[in-house]
């Protein structure tokens, strides 16, 4: 039988083990998601490029930039808020374009036709192959 030191030894035990687990539980859920700002492009690459290698072969190209930080330039196709900021890079393809996706914070200054160098995490291919965007996410402008 468990006397009443032993019990109070596994309640502070306990006790402990929670705070320490809610501590960190805490920082995990306000841990800030890193943006594109905060790293380094590991590759630089035109928009419209960055579009025909996912359209040629969206398997190889996920290898090469699925998760990297990329760096694309290119003209501004349109701009979309609402919720996010998304902004629309010409890809030279009807069937699809290079999306930077900003936060709802994100006031662009860009209109349709100017040129513009922006920085995201590539998330690959939304849609199918043939038909489909590349998205760069948790984007930042590169000065």
């Amino acid at each position: 039988m468990i006397d009443n030191r032993m019990k109070r030894k596994i309640l502070i035990a306990v006790l402990v083990i929670a705070v320490v687990g809610g501590f960190f539980g805490y920082r995990l859920y306000n841990k800030k998601t890193p943006t594109a700002s905060e790293k380094d492009a590991e590759e630089t690459i035109a928009a419209s490029a960055l579009f025909a290698v996912f359209q040629k072969n969206d398997s190889i190209a996920g290898q090469l930039y699925n998760d990297k930080v990329i760096q694309v330039s290119g003209m501004i196709q349109s701009v979309e808020g609402g919720g996010k900021t998304n902004v629309y890079f010409e890809s030279g393809d009807p069937s699809g374009a290079v999306i930077c996706e900003f936060d709802s914070t994100f006031r662009p200054a860009w209109s349709p036709g100017q040129q513009a160098t922006i920085k995201g995490i590539c998330a690959g291919l939304s849609g199918f192959p043939g038909m489909g965007d590349v998205i760069l996410q948790r984007c930042a402008v590169v000065e």
